[in-house]
């Protein structure tokens, strides 16, 4: 093989590989890896978080943006079974306590969401109250944090997330900490779709959260292992 063809060859799987890194396999990507989606309730504190002010509420895709602020086409988020989503006052965080000891505290947290909340009040019909988070990229894997400071009692607010393994916050020690949930490489339902859902164990059944940071993780898929593959055949060949 000519070394111009070779040089070409290495330039196009380059090119190839960089797109799959930047943009997933088989969709165009809606957001980068390392892009992050912040989801508020009630008063915006600070800029570019996705707003929920409505007891159920659609940001439409043109409309959800990133932490930077850049927007994210054909991203959509919907909530269900609320009653409220309203800055209520209660609590300040004091701190942040991490319900997963290896988890890292994301920042934005502490400077962003402080006494919103949102849920229902007295629900009683054993419903979660529902974050869905559409048209993300079914090529990465997702890293989610979820923060409540809900009113002070025993209850117990639970976070899943696609119907998986839930994580759960003592409603005191939440109203005392900000108690903080992480889930770490997450998929998608195939369809693009993360479904968030908040129960609560008390009689009323009133689940609470008080927001949401999403973070995109890459994940290496056969292809883009087969561009790597040809990127070394190539230069073993030089």
């Amino acid at each position: 093989m000519k070394q111009s063809n070779r040089t070409h060859m290495i330039a196009a799987a380059t090119a190839s590989l960089t797109l799959l890194l930047t943009h997933g396999v088989t969709q165009a990507a809606v957001l980068a890896v390392n892009d992050k989606l912040g989801i508020d309730f009630g008063t915006t504190l600070t800029t570019n978080w996705n707003n929920i002010n409505t007891a159920d509420q659609t940001i439409a895709t043109g409309a959800v943006v990133r932490i930077d602020g850049g927007i994210l086409d054909g991203v959509t988020i919907v909530t269900t079974n609320g009653q409220f989503a309203n800055d209520d006052g209660t609590d300040n965080w004091v701190g942040l306590v991490s319900n997963t000891p290896s988890s890292l505290l994301p920042a934005e947290f502490v400077d962003s969401i402080t006494s919103d909340i949102a849920g229902n009040f007295n629900l009683g019909d054993g419903n979660p109250y529902t974050i869905t988070i559409s048209g993300l990229n079914d090529s990465f894997t997702y890293n989610l944090f979820t923060v409540a400071t809900a009113a002070f009692d025993t209850a117990i607010d639970t976070v899943q997330v696609n119907g998986g393994t839930g994580q759960g916050f003592l409603r005191s020690t939440a109203n005392t900490n900000g108690l903080f949930t992480s889930f770490t490489g997450l998929t998608t339902d195939g369809s693009g779709n993360l479904v968030i859902t908040v129960t609560d164990t008390s009689a009323g059944e009133n689940p609470i959260i008080n927001g949401a940071l999403l973070t995109v993780v890459p994940e290496p898929s056969a292809a883009l292992l087969g561009v790597i593959g040809m990127l070394a055949l190539l230069r073993r060949r030089r």
